[in-house]
């Protein structure tokens, strides 16, 4: 007989967690915002998160709206 236990359950939400929220971030941009934000870096920009109370960006900036991860 298979038993399920409390500690299957929380390694099961661990493991949904995750891959929600990569499934999340994967879902947060186009492919060409990607590509652009590719052509960006590759032009020798800089590429920011916009958020609210941040300092002004840099002059060569490229800003993206959302949040910024650590």
């Amino acid at each position: 007989m298979f038993r399920i236990t409390i500690r299957d359950v929380l390694w099961l939400t661990v493991v949904v967690a995750f891959a929600l929220l990569w499934w999340m971030e994967q879902r947060r941009y186009t492919p060409e915002d990607r590509e652009l934000l590719r052509y960006a870096r590759k032009l020798g920009f800089q590429v920011e998160t916009a958020k609210a109370g941040s300092p002004p960006p840099a002059p060569n900036a490229v800003i993206v709206p959302g949040v910024s991860h650590p």
